[in-house]
């Protein structure tokens, strides 16, 4: 039987094909870790300087906005996720088994066009292979109704679970999530 190796395809972007697997390249790392200096760079706190410094908003790079009423990204960041069990602030451990909305990107976990269960985001993915940020930036959601995917971002109510970095290492769930119109 003879092993066939993929046949050469465009990439995606900053990704390279290795044993049929895509993954990030090393221009794609290094690249990376310059944004993420860049994005660092953007989310400290400004210094007394003698230049002028431009802020980028956060909604430019993809980030959604915070609206009233609806829980902010910013505080499900705030969760201290180095220990082994997550440190949940106040504010959060409060809206555990209450339901909220929350606004987001979907990111389909499979193929079709409408999803029950998926991810939700405060950016948008620009490669399933590359997703930046970390168990703090996604929530598993799981929906009444499907959901029609889009590349717009979403506005989900459901009851919000802190889940304490169950078995698929997340640390937030929202359960019977239906779409806000």
């Amino acid at each position: 039987m003879q092993h066939c190796k993929p046949a050469a395809r465009p990439t995606l972007a900053g990704c390279s094909p290795s044993n049929g697997a895509l993954r990030p390249s090393r221009r794609t790392a290094m690249g990376g870790l310059l944004a993420a200096g860049t994005i660092a760079a953007l989310l400290a706190p400004a210094q007394a300087s003698a230049f002028t410094v431009t802020e980028t908003p956060l909604t430019s790079l993809g980030f959604v906005p915070e609206r009233e009423g609806v829980v902010p990204w910013r505080l499900l960041r705030s969760v201290d996720a180095a220990a082994r069990q997550p440190l949940f602030p106040q504010e959060l451990r409060e809206l555990h088994g209450q339901t909220v909305l929350l606004n987001g990107h979907l990111l389909p976990l499979s193929d079709g066009d409408e999803q029950r269960e998926f991810l939700l985001a405060p950016f948008r993915a620009h490669c399933p292979f590359c997703i930046p940020g970390g168990a703090a930036s996604f929530v598993a959601v799981r929906a009444q109704r499907a959901i029609k995917v889009t590349d717009q971002p979403i506005l989900l109510t459901g009851t919000f679970r802190l889940t304490g970095r169950d078995s698929s290492g997340l640390l937030f769930r929202i359960d019977k999530a239906t779409a806000v119109a």
